[in-house]
């Protein structure tokens, strides 16, 4: 009969073993931990993890939980897209990124911004924080970044607007703002009063935005209106409303001449038929005047229940 041989560890050795493997499973947690309060960072691996050229860091789609660090003084380009860093803390860099031009972090479900997350990358020129999960912007949550020139938004939850969200961004050139679910077009930005001097491109389409204030939308200066964009919004249907898209494509600036066919607005069911025509104009738009006579003009005219192309010429 062959015998069996047990080994048994002293009752300390083996606590220890087991405390040995507790220690070792929480260390494969840290990177997602903090200790201290202070967020324990992921090391940039530019072997697995990331691509670094001479200035350029590119970690896209490595389903990166927080930004690696420390990353180099002499980074340019940083492409965080398509990872699932969902919180922007304030200490998210450790160092001061005085030379970060490029920051991309469009994808991630992005639902919360510090509002010290950009103290140390103040040059950046270029913020791409499209397709996240963002709801708010908070006061002066921008305003480190005077350099900044392009600012992408959209396709985020956004519905709060503080008005001094943008404040200190003086170089802003472009900010898009479109596919949220914003009720009103912030005219603060482009105003004389706090106005944004190099603003020329503002984005709200695809919102949720049902009246304009038409009488300040009038007296923009032509190189703002040729780049306030407010294209696919539940507008209510008016003749200024009429009038004011009719101006601006007799006029070809670009919000009416790019987007022609999604200029809409919405009739309420039953308050006018939608059938009833009076010399090519639709009922609810047959006593609009446009100062340009013989010019043909067109119009999206939709009601909840379907949306009817109307071409017509209209005289004073």
């Amino acid at each position: 009969m062959v015998g069996s041989i047990s080994f048994s560890w002293p009752a300390p050795v083996a606590v220890l073993g087991r405390r040995s493997c507790f220690i070792l499973h929480l260390t494969l947690l840290l990177p997602a931990m903090r200790a201290s309060g202070q967020l324990i960072r992921s090391p940039l691996d530019c072997q697995k993890t990331c691509l670094c050229t001479s200035n350029i860091i590119s970690c896209s789609m490595k389903t990166l939980t927080n930004v690696p660090n420390p990353l180099p003084q002499n980074t340019a380009v940083l492409d965080l897209s398509f990872n699932s860093i969902t919180r922007l803390h304030a200490e998210w860099t450790s160092i001061g990124l005085n030379r970060l031009q490029s920051l991309l972090l469009s994808n991630n479900n992005l639902t919360f911004l510090s509002s010290e997350a950009f103290v140390n990358v103040r040059m950046l020129r270029y913020l791409d924080l499209s397709s996240n999960g963002l709801r708010l912007l908070d006061e002066y949550i921008f305003e480190p970044l005077e350099q900044l020139e392009v600012l992408l938004l959209y396709n985020n939850h956004i519905s709060e607007i503080d008005r001094s969200a943008f404040s200190g961004l003086s170089c802003l050139q472009r900010l898009y703002l479109s596919h949220n679910q914003i009720t009103r077009i912030p005219l603060e930005l482009v105003k004389e009063r706090g106005r944004l001097e190099n603003l020329r491109l503002l984005d709200v389409s695809s919102n949720r935005i049902k009246t304009l204030p038409l009488d300040e939308i009038r007296v923009l200066p032509a190189r703002i209106k040729n780049g306030v964009y407010f294209h696919n919004n539940p507008l209510t249907c008016s003749c200024e409303l009429y009038e004011l898209v009719a101006r601006w494509e007799l006029r070809e600036l670009s919000p009416s001449t790019d987007f022609k066919s999604s200029h809409t607005c919405m009739i309420p069911v039953f308050t006018v038929s939608i059938m009833s025509m009076c010399s090519g104009h639709l009922l609810y738009f047959n006593i609009c005047q446009i100062s340009q006579n013989n010019h043909l003009l067109h119009f999206i005219i939709c009601s909840l229940l379907f949306c009817l192309l109307l071409y017509c010429s209209c005289s004073s």
